[in-house]
């Protein structure tokens, strides 16, 4: 019974990790009419600022989709244990 409660933590703790990334990173996703709107002044852009905004985000994409792969791969391999002992 105890083996079923730890698998049962070990995948809210990972579904947690996996949700937080994501709130994590909306903080640095940006389209281009939002860099437009952060790079931009009154009267000029700054199109060097708006690459940069735009590179930022872009791998911060990369780096949560990386994290989610790996999370959603441990919750499967927390997961096989626990289903072959439920059928078992």
């Amino acid at each position: 019974m105890f083996d079923l409660l730890d698998g049962l933590a070990m995948l809210a703790g990972l579904a947690s990790t996996a949700y937080g990334a994501w709130i994590a990173a909306q903080g640095v996703f940006l389209d281009e009419p939002r860099a437009d709107s952060l790079s931009g002044t009154n009267w000029d852009s700054n199109p060097h600022l708006k690459a940069m905004l735009l590179e930022q985000s872009a791998k911060a994409k990369r780096g949560l989709i990386w994290i989610a792969v790996g999370t959603v791969i441990q919750m499967i391999a927390t997961a096989m244990p626990m289903a072959s002992k439920l059928l078992s």
